[in-house]
């Protein structure tokens, strides 16, 4: 009996984990992303500072737009750290995930214009849409204090 109230409650368990895997999903996916573009493009850009945030704007020049290029790495900047802490934390994913994907196409056209093909970028707008169309998911600071 008591193995049988065991089974039974594993499988309300599994139950509940198939049920939820889309928000799972989006959990795994939302974590993961924000803490590699944080950690691996957002944290150093934070110390490089307005020397580097100059460089960094320069890539506007693909554009036409050539003034206030601290401006623009700054923003960069800011899109990929406090962006992606948004992110990680499931709230305001996504206008987070909007801002996060145009500073990526202009990293997409900066590097098609360079001759090389801009593969880690097209692979984080993709991922970044996904948040736009299906949002943060269960698992999020959002869902918590914005109950849907």
């Amino acid at each position: 009996m008591k193995l049988l109230k065991g089974i039974t409650k594993m499988n309300n368990f599994f139950d509940k984990i198939i049920k939820n895997r889309n928000d799972l999903y989006l959990l795994i996916l939302r974590v993961t992303t924000a803490y590699a573009m944080f950690f691996y493009h957002g944290y150093g850009k934070i110390l490089g500072g307005p020397d580097r945030w100059k460089g960094l704007g320069g890539a506007m020049k693909v554009f036409g737009i050539d003034f206030f290029p601290t401006f623009w790495g700054f923003m960069a900047m800011l899109s990929e750290s406090i962006g992606c802490l948004f992110i990680l934390l499931g709230i305001f994913s996504v206008p987070s995930s909007l801002i996060l994907s145009f500073t990526m196409f202009v990293v997409c056209v900066g590097d098609i214009v360079e001759g090389e093909f801009p593969e880690k970028p097209i692979l984080y707008i993709l991922i970044l849409f996904t948040f736009v169309v299906f949002g943060s998911g269960k698992y999020s600071l959002e869902r918590y204090f914005f109950k849907k």
